[in-house]
């Protein structure tokens, strides 16, 4: 696999934190709607509870007036849990917007009314929403230090804590760690027979093993999140794990399947990024590897050209996989111009693509004889590979010809 990374260029394993209460079976909105409508007093309360969990993830224009007729009931009746409740929700709400300092400073806000009252229970939502704001932020031990704070709540949906614990030990390279919570997480989903948090944490599982290198459990997991999914019917979440399988199974009998099933999937859900997700994968995996190079860069620009006016994820990882093609056609020019835009434009964003472009890097000075830039490259990368001692040594060997090289200039001139 480590063999594979140097040569394909992969994007990154699809991972996805769980919302806390999704429910599995969510009964029809308009029944639930009729229900709220009808309902008076403390009733309303409890309808426009199932409501509110029910429309997780749908429009949060609607969700945020339910949670404020919700918590405005609660207090007319003076019904501190559903108030609380509400304030949960309200947290959720914010989430649903990304508006990330917004539920940092509620969620603290929530935790100093509920200590002021000796309230316990309830606060641990709190918690792992504080969690979020940090994990979004870059800040993993802030994140785990939270989660963990969440989990001695006893009221706390601890599948979905464990699902952000293993998600975030994973960003710390921990693995093992990753999987042990990631494992307690899916054993909860399968126990309350949540199939869509089970296909969720299955590909999860899955983005962990590899970095374990543990391909074969790591494809295990992905094909069972993507069997998951097909119970479920959820076209466009069979998406996320297939294209994770796609990029880890790679064997000539099973990529053209993958690449026809996900292609179809993506236009059946008119998902166009993931029409292109697929078609620069196709590009990479398969194109490339049969030299067919034109119909490869054909491809790759018209995703170049959509993904670049908008800014998104693709036009990163295309730039990276166009850079790969013209060094492959000995076009080091070129894929140096494409390798330095990836570089300008990541660094600007703060997304960092430092281990997928110094293999591209170390393989254009190599073909340049540029030995001086080799070494600068090889020097900052490799110290974090450990288990490649031998391009350590050629980085070494690369910086030597380069100071003999020098020498024998310097010669010339005093000659």
């Amino acid at each position: 696999m480590k063999l594979l990374r140097l040569f394909f260029i992969l994007p990154a394993i699809v991972c996805a934190l769980l919302p806390e209460g999704t429910a599995q079976n969510i009964p029809k909105l308009d029944s639930l709607r009729n229900i709220v409508a009808q309902a008076e007093g403390k009733a309303k309360i409890v309808a426009l509870d199932s409501l509110i969990d029910a429309l997780y993830g749908g429009d949060p224009e609607e969700y945020g007036k339910l949670v404020g007729e919700m918590e405005s009931l609660a207090r007319r009746y003076d019904w501190k849990e559903q108030l609380i409740k509400a304030w949960q929700y309200r947290g959720r709400h914010f989430q649903m917007q990304g508006k990330y300092d917004s539920l940092r400073i509620f969620s603290r806000n929530c935790i100093h009314l509920l200590e002021e009252q000796n309230i316990t229970v309830g606060k641990g939502r709190f918690y792992n929403y504080i969690g979020i704001y940090h994990e979004k932020g870059g800040s993993v031990d802030s994140a785990i230090y939270y989660y963990q704070r969440a989990l001695e709540d006893s009221t706390v949906d601890q599948l979905a804590i464990n699902n952000n614990l293993g998600l975030a030990y994973g960003k710390k390279q921990t693995m093992h760690i990753a999987v042990e919570y990631l494992e307690k997480a899916i054993l909860e989903a399968r126990k309350r027979g949540n199939i869509n948090a089970e296909a969720i944490i299955a590909n999860n599982i899955g983005g962990a093993y590899l970095e374990l290198h543990e391909q074969e459990k790591a494809i295990a997991y992905f094909k069972k999140a993507i069997a998951l999914k097909e119970k479920l019917g959820d076209k466009r979440g069979i998406l996320f794990p297939l294209t994770n399988l796609i990029t880890n199974d790679t064997s000539p009998a099973n990529l053209p399947y993958y690449f026809d099933k996900g292609l179809k999937l993506a236009k059946e859900v008119r998902d166009t990024n993931f029409i292109h997700r697929i078609q620069f994968l196709y590009a990479d995996l398969m194109l490339r590897k049969q030299g067919r190079y034109k119909e490869a860069l054909d491809l790759l620009m018209t995703i170049y050209v959509y993904s670049k006016q908008r800014n998104i994820q693709n036009y990163y990882d295309v730039l990276l996989v166009m850079g790969a093609v013209y060094c492959d056609l000995g076009d080091f020019g070129k894929a140096e111009a494409l390798i330095n835009e990836l570089t300008a434009a990541s660094e600007q964003e703060g997304r960092s693509y430092f281990n997928k472009i110094n293999p591209l890097l170390l393989k254009i000075y190599a073909a340049q004889g540029n030995y001086k830039r080799y070494y600068e490259v090889a020097s900052r990368y490799y110290p974090v590979k450990d288990s490649l001692e031998h391009d350590k040594s050629r980085a070494q060997l690369a910086y030597l010809e380069y100071q003999l090289d020098n020498t024998e200039k310097e010669k010339e001139i005093v000659s």
